[in-house]
């Protein structure tokens, strides 16, 4: 059957080039391995199918993951969200574990991880009305939610009786962090402020990044527009390629800011329509979720709207068994169905591509009935002969005779 996905909110690709894929809504982890072989406790895996990692389709071992990440090692990290907790899954045999948990019911919304060279974990919490960073050390990892230390807190602009605070989940789902490929400063989404925020982690200093904390979009012109003057609107995804370039992903489009702070669109499109890869990565329709680079550079997308994994290969080439060119979006995992959302797939090809039914040809139309025809028109009838008279004379006699004749 083909591969389909049911609203992917996060990708992750590890050092070897494995693809991690959080199936949200359909409550799994599923992974593709790039090279045949054993992972995470299963056997004999093949090279570019996609297996299920951890949960069944229900929320009773998962229940809304949302974020996940390998450490060095390629131990899997990730969210499981509407538990509360962070959970690890060792790479070899498989074995899941809890490494935090938060007990607290009002503070129970985990939204982002990231883990840095040295094994430290970083992770996101939402505790009304703030939005509060938060690290564990390697050696304080425990089921424990003691373990975590606090490192920076911000108002997120919601409080406990406000109309939005109904979308606690939305908006905690959708704050994200990251740290740059030197480890010295962690990034993050201000989402209701429609800014980004670095932090550094030696000296605790914040400074915005990129947003004029405005809304809507601004358009670009001759790639000269500042990132820190640009309407960066709703912003809840953000990661760094292998040259420190920042790549900002919100509702429709992913920007890139370059080192100098200079912005443009990467990918997606305003009034594009089209949800079809092997495109400019410009003129597609997109509602992109994150975004992750691999060691070559090249970038993977999970989209929301069609149910895909995306890829943008930086050079051209043959991936995960397909040849592609450079700078053009390729649909990687998922059929890309959208009427027919669900769980399938498992043990299958990642890539299957997605034909709509055929429909029987409709019959043909039946020619429109010859009207009757016109009766010949009946001749004018003849007038009645009328009777005529004459007068004859005989002998000396008039007589008078009727003659009948058509006058």
């Amino acid at each position: 059957m083909p591969v389909r996905l049911y609203s992917p909110t996060s990708v992750h690709v590890d050092i070897c080039g494995n693809i991690f894929i959080c199936d949200t809504l359909n409550f799994n982890i599923r992974f593709v391995p790039k090279v045949s072989g054993n992972y995470f406790g299963q056997n004999s895996l093949q090279a570019n199918y996609i297996y299920t990692i951890v949960g069944d389709g229900t929320p009773n071992i998962l229940n809304v993951p949302t974020n996940c990440i390998t450490d060095n090692q390629g131990n899997l990290y990730f969210i499981d969200y509407n538990n509360a907790r962070i959970c690890f899954i060792d790479k070899t045999t498989g074995t899941m574990e809890e490494i935090f948990r938060e007990y607290e019911w009002f503070n129970r919304n985990i939204y982002d991880l990231t883990i840095s060279n040295n094994g430290t974990i970083y992770f996101g919490q939402y505790i009304s009305p703030f939005y509060i960073l938060k690290k564990i050390v390697p050696s304080n990892r425990a089921n424990d939610s003691d373990v975590a230390q606090i490192i920076y807190e911000y108002d997120a602009g919601l409080r406990d009786n406000d109309e939005n605070e109904r979308d606690t989940q939305y908006f905690a789902q959708r704050n994200h962090i990251c740290i740059d490929n030197r480890n010295e400063y962690m990034y993050f989404t201000d989402r209701q402020a429609n800014i980004i925020k670095k932090i550094n982690l030696n000296t605790m200093e914040v400074t915005n990044v990129a947003g004029n904390g405005q809304t809507g979009y601004t358009v670009i012109s001759n790639n000269t527009t500042n990132a820190l003057n640009f309407n960066i609107n709703s912003p809840y995804n953000i990661a760094f390629d292998k040259n420190n370039n920042l790549y900002v992903v919100n509702e429709l489009l992913i920007y890139k800011i370059d080192t100098n702070s200079i912005i443009t669109v990467f990918a997606g499109s305003i009034s594009s329509t089209l949800i079809t890869g092997n495109i400019s990565p410009k003129n597609i329709k997109l509602n992109p979720s994150s975004i992750v680079f691999d060691s070559s550079n090249n970038a993977f997308i999970s989209d929301m709207y069609s149910n895909r994994i995306y890829i943008i290969p930086n050079r051209p080439g043959r991936y995960y068994g397909r040849l592609m060119s450079s700078n053009i979006i390729n649909t990687l995992v998922g059929d890309g169905n959208t009427r027919s959302i669900g769980f399938s797939g498992d043990g299958e090809p990642a890539y299957t591509p997605y034909i709509p039914p055929v429909r029987p040809p409709r019959p043909a139309p039946r020619p429109a009935p010859r009207p009757a025809p016109r009766p010949a028109p009946r001749p004018a009838p003849r007038p009645a002969p009328r009777p005529a008279t004459i007068t004859v004379a005989r002998g000396g006699k008039r007589k008078t005779k009727k003659l009948f004749k058509y006058l």
